[in-house]
Formats: structure tokens, C-alpha cells, sequence
């Protein structure tokens, strides 16, 4: 696993990040780490509910331009690669029952 990743992962077990900070947090390693790479290395029990976030939040129409994340700086160009990254990989996921 990304030493990063368990870092936070870590973290987050620890009580340190709320839940959708976390799951916002673990985006940030895309594109350097490909979702299915990243989503490979979430331990299984928070993998499930990643995966189901990421749906939930970036499978729709929105603009990648206007996604925003409040209190932080953001670099637009990356935020776009990386939703679009984001949402390529989830078009080749079968949907989990329950989703």
C-alpha cells in the first residue's frame, strides 16, 4: 500500500478526518495513482463505500469546472483530469448491488 494512503487511512480509523473529508482526501492521489490502482489498495472494508461515494458524487452531468472544494486551493486542470480519470474508471465498473 501508498505510504500516503495508509497514512491517511490511519487517520481517518484515528478519528482525525470526517468521513467525506477522507473520501475527498483519497481522491487526490488520482492521477498519480490510477483509481483501479487506488481502489486495489483501500482496505476491503472502506473500499465498498469509496467506490459507492465516488458514484454518488462524480457519476453525473456536472462540469468538472464546477466542482469546487471550499477552504482549499484547487488547480482546476488537475481537478478536471482527475474527475474525468474518475468517472472513465467508473463507466467499466459494474454496478454493486445495493448502489
Amino acid at each position: 500500500m501508498n505510504k500516503e494512503l495508509a497514512e491517511l487511512i490511519s487517520m481517518y480509523e484515528e478519528g482525525s478526518w470526517s468521513r467525506g473529508d477522507f473520501l475527498y482526501q483519497m481522491t487526490l492521489f488520482i492521477p498519480a495513482i490510477p483509481v483501479q490502482a487506488l481502489v486495489e489498495q483501500i482496505p476491503d472494508a472502506l473500499r465498498d463505500d469509496f467506490v459507492t461515494w465516488l458514484r454518488v458524487t462524480y457519476e453525473n452531468e456536472t462540469s468538472s469546472t464546477e466542482f469546487v472544494s471550499i477552504g482549499m486551493p484547487d488547480d482546476h486542470e488537475r481537478t478536471h483530469v482527475r474527475i474525468e480519470a474518475i468517472r472513465t474508471w467508473l463507466r467499466t465498473q459494474p454496478m454493486a448491488r445495493g448502489e
